[in-house]
């Protein structure tokens, strides 16, 4: 039986590389979504129109798929592990194909983009869902780097006893670009062995990866209302020096996972707006610390560094 299902899977596989111009369509709509992390912030026009403030952040040329074929997958997981890889990459648009045995969607009408839009966005966002051991630039870093997409269009297909899905996302708006994205790790890692964490022990290294972020990067008032900056990003907070929460939380989460310390980024409300910080694991405890709020302070009068949910105010 084994054998006869890896015989039939690429057979399977091959009928839905080809469905775009031989299947059966049954249905197509576009998906259009801002990340919920900024739907308060942002508006579509802010991520896609050429005016828009979040175009600016992915200036220069685009980074686009490069695959010729479209590849074809016959579970969610595996489609989801080549969405982080396309979105890692900063790949502004890319395709995919879903095959299964059993319709996608259902009904008519709303009915089916209603399922659609929910099995589109579930895709992209558990994509960037935090997980034991991702490295630096996926899970919550990646999540907080990404604006939204726009027009990802759907088209059902029916060839014989199997259902295809093809998803075509056009346009993803991302914060950084993939050269941004290298120049940052490179000087990551320079930062990282300036700061001799060889051999520290884990509260050792958080704490000079603390002081680093705290002494090196200020708070963007200057473009505080301004979202046609980088002021979200780690890259600005590392290679300008100034960035608001979400910077000050990305470059840390960063430094600390590279540094082989669980870290993840925290959003929540900071004395009555939103705001970001981070937890990260010391032994076998959890505790919060806040880079922005301890920011130009010296390592001595730190109110925010390793404290408990009961000692950490905001």
């Amino acid at each position: 039986m084994k054998k006869l299902i890896s015989f039939f899977l690429p057979v399977l596989l091959f009928l839905c590389l080809g469905m775009a111009g031989f299947g059966e369509e049954t249905s197509s709509g576009f998906i259009t979504s801002i990340n919920p992390d900024y739907a308060d912030v942002l508006t579509e026009k802010d991520l896609f129109d050429s005016n828009g403030g979040l175009s600016l952040y992915s200036s220069g040329l685009p980074e686009t798929q490069s695959l010729s074929i479209v590849p074809t997958f016959s579970s969610t997981s595996s489609a989801k592990n080549y969405i982080r890889q396309e979105m890692v990459a900063r790949h502004t648009s890319f395709s995919l194909i879903l095959v299964s045995s059993t319709p996608f969607a259902t009904g008519s009408g709303n009915a089916i983009h209603s399922t659609m839009a929910k099995l589109i966005t579930s895709l992209i966002y558990d994509s960037m869902e935090d997980f034991p051991g991702c490295a630096s630039y996926e899970g919550d870093y990646l999540r907080w780097h990404f604006g939204g997409f726009e027009n990802a269009k759907y088209t059902l297909y029916r060839s014989g006893s199997s259902y295809c899905c093809e998803i075509s996302i056009p346009k993803i708006k991302y914060y950084t670009t993939a050269s941004q994205e290298k120049k940052l790790t490179t000087d990551l890692k320079r930062v990282l062995a300036s700061l001799d964490l060889d051999g520290k022990s884990e509260f050792e290294k958080a704490k000079r990866i603390y002081v680093y972020i705290t002494s090196h990067v200020t708070y963007d008032y200057a473009n505080l209302y301004n979202d046609s900056t980088g002021k979200y990003t780690a890259y600005n907070a590392l290679e300008k020096g100034t960035a608001v929460c979400q910077g000050y939380a990305s470059l840390l989460y960063r430094m600390m996972r590279m540094s082989g310390i669980s870290c993840r980024f925290i959003s929540g409300d900071g004395g009555g707006v939103r705001h970001g910080w981070n937890i990260v694991k010391i032994g076998s405890s959890y505790y919060n610390l806040d880079s922005t709020w301890d920011a130009g302070h010296d390592a001595s009068s730190f109110l925010y560094f390793l404290k408990s949910n009961k000692d950490f105010y905001g």
